[in-house]
């Protein structure tokens, strides 16, 4: 298990065939392109699941603002928030909301989420999140920094392998979610 941004970047530096850094903040080329590639990456591989270790709820703050049209009350999502996985009104077919900008809309006086969050906290993640993150970092460094595409291609392909098999096995790690038939749905059995 990685403990540190560095000894990520530092595997990932290993599949291209370069030598370690010793931070993110050298002033040495792989240094810089892995300190301007991790944080991006991270968040984008954070957004594409539903990760155990990145789950937070929380009942969101109702803002004194309203919408200018379309809907009643205005929420602040939390500040390390990624992508939203579930709210309180999951049963409730009606319910209808928008995320815009930083800002969780819909007509209901209050709302609690489940959500992605920003997880930083590199001993936190599960090993096969840390392995794809590795691959989708050393996807991005191959062209920059060896100037070979080819590897680059394998990488993206040996990530896009790897991702179904990470997603499933961290979903695997709690109970299903309740199916909630909609009436169309009910109409139709």
């Amino acid at each position: 298990m990685a403990t540190s941004s560095t000894e990520i970047c530092n595997l990932a530096l290993s599949k291209i065939g370069e030598p370690q850094i010793l931070s993110l903040d050298e002033q040495i080329k792989p240094a810089r392109e892995c300190k301007l590639a991790y944080d991006y990456l991270r968040r984008k591989l954070l957004r594409m699941g539903d990760w155990n270790f990145a789950i937070a709820r929380v009942e969101l703050a109702l803002l004194s603002s309203t919408p200018s049209y379309g809907f009643d009350y205005q929420f602040q999502v939390p500040s390390d928030y990624i992508r939203i996985i579930s709210h309180s009104y999951e049963d409730y077919s009606e319910f209808k909301y928008k995320i815009e900008n930083d800002k969780l809309l819909c007509n209901e006086s209050s709302i609690s989420i489940r959500y992605v969050y920003d997880n930083k906290d590199v001993s936190s993640f599960d090993d096969l999140f840390t392995d794809c993150l590795i691959l989708l970092i050393a996807a991005h460094l191959a062209k920059p920094i060896s100037g070979d595409e080819v590897l680059r291609d394998r990488l993206l392909e040996e990530f896009q392998m790897a991702f179904p098999s990470a997603a499933a096995f961290d979903s695997q790690e709690d109970t299903p979610d309740d199916f909630v038939a909609s009436t169309w749905i009910n109409s139709r059995i």
